[in-house]
């Protein structure tokens, strides 16, 4: 019974994150989303909300470490690899 608790604290969690990463509330967002990932650190759309989130606050070096974990866990996404690119390149413009 606890363990249900438990991951229904965990979903809420996510929830809670996802809304206020919708809202804007990137630092807010970003709390909900490292408790979420201490519990399950491999969840691939809470380690997708939370390098957004990185790279809404611009910590473009944070965020890279979000998508090089996610394409460790799957090595082919499009989504993933097309994200990473993404971020690689707002780091060389603001190299120059």
């Amino acid at each position: 019974k606890a363990l249900i608790i438990e991951l229904n604290n965990v979903r809420a969690l996510g929830g809670k994150g996802i809304s206020l990463y919708e809202l804007g509330k990137f630092n807010e967002a970003s709390i909900c989303f490292d408790k979420f990932l201490k519990i399950e650190p491999n969840n691939d759309s809470m380690l997708t909300f939370r390098g957004l989130t990185a790279f809404q606050l611009g910590h473009y070096q944070e965020a890279l470490t979000y998508y090089d974990k996610l394409l460790k866990i799957n090595p082919n996404d499009k989504g993933h690899l097309e994200l990473r690119d993404m971020i690689n390149q707002k780091i060389l413009e603001l190299k120059k």
